[in-house]
């Protein structure tokens, strides 16, 4: 329950922060005077119409000096872009224990597998919220317990980010970020796979562990500009247990924290 009110809070506080300050606005330049040809004096005079460049710059016309000079504002929209971005991503990861030393000659192997779905975006600054939804697998191996017998364990997660993402340039160009926050892991499988001395057993332990994995991440990455409204995506992230992953065990056991290393690319998509 503690777990759960932090996510919330720290969501909250996220959003609030980072939607009041989005909005569209205009930004104002020193005026510039535009050398013209002073008006002849008896001359019939026509006024025009207030117009617009080719670059949608809002022009207000002042009088002529006593240079024949004309003094020009120039008003122009900034552009925001969309309060909200999508990015359907796939990706590989090595994961393993974070605290599990193997002994008596056995080993402790990093397991790979595979992520996806999608992240979602939220915020035109260079500092956003990321959420999402994305399907992970994790687990480890342990070989030559024993001398003979290999563990491989399987996990699978429906895993929710809630990272904050800093770029360090604007949106309309290409970007370098990083990213960090918390992860929640919600478990849907656990297995174990057994091999050795002429046998394989395959069994279902996921009453052993616990339903949520809530994990440290940090992560960094790119995204080269397509045009407007799309660019390609790619990025690295770790990610850590805060607390075990397996419920109360038999003594002589030892608490299990998942950590992973992964990659991934995809479309960053405005919406």
């Amino acid at each position: 329950m503690k777990k759960t009110s932090l996510t919330v809070g720290i969501l909250a506080v996220l959003m609030t922060s980072i939607v009041s300050a989005q909005g569209l606005g205009y930004q104002e330049t020193t005026p510039r005077r535009v050398k013209q040809s002073r008006p002849t004096v008896g001359a019939r005079q026509t006024m025009a119409p207030a117009s617009t460049t080719s670059n949608n710059e809002e022009l207000t016309l002042d009088n002529y000096d006593a240079q024949g000079s004309l003094s020009t504002t120039v008003r122009r929209p900034v552009a925001r872009g969309s309060l909200m971005q999508i990015a359907p991503v796939l990706g590989y990861a090595q994961s393993s224990f974070a605290n599990v030393q193997a002994q008596n000659g056995a080993k402790l192997e990093n397991l790979g597998g595979l992520n996806g779905g999608a992240e979602l975006l939220i915020g035109r600054e260079k500092l956003q919220l990321e959420t999402g939804l994305i399907y992970a697998e994790r687990g480890a191996k342990i070989s030559n317990i024993a001398g003979i017998q290999t563990n491989t364990y399987n996990y699978k997660y429906l895993e929710i980010p809630l990272l904050a993402k800093y770029a360090f340039q604007p949106r309309t160009s290409s970007q370098f970020f990083v990213k960090g926050g918390l992860v929640a892991g919600l478990l849907q499988e656990a297995k174990v796979k057994q091999e050795g001395g002429g046998f394989t057993l395959e069994a279902n332990i996921k009453d052993q562990y616990n339903a949520m994995d809530l994990r440290a991440a940090l992560g960094l990455g790119g995204t080269l500009r397509i045009n407007r409204t799309m660019g390609w995506l790619i990025q690295a992230d770790y990610q850590q247990s805060l607390g075990k992953i397996n419920k109360e065990s038999p003594a002589g056991s030892v608490d299990l924290f998942n950590m992973s290393l992964g990659i991934s690319t995809g479309l960053s998509i405005d919406i």
